[in-house]
């Protein structure tokens, strides 16, 4: 993600956060297309201060398709 938030939690706190995420920030690229497209269904999210240590896991659902860049 190019923006974030750091929220603080102490060891064994758990916090809830809200935070907006446009749509196109969940697009690939489909060569057949030839855009970033979104497609309906759940996402995967994972929490963590790199790739390699991830510390939550959630699931966002995607209620919409959408296209951009062609």
């Amino acid at each position: 993600m190019s923006r974030f938030k750091t929220d603080v939690a102490v060891p064994g706190e758990k916090k809830t956060v809200a935070f907006s995420l446009p749509a196109e920030k969940l697009s690939f690229w489909d060569t057949n297309k030839k855009a970033f497209v979104v497609e309906p269904g759940a996402v995967d999210v994972f929490v963590g201060s790199s790739s390699e240590d991830i510390r939550a896991r959630g699931r966002v659902d995607v209620a919409m398709s959408g296209q951009w860049g062609n």
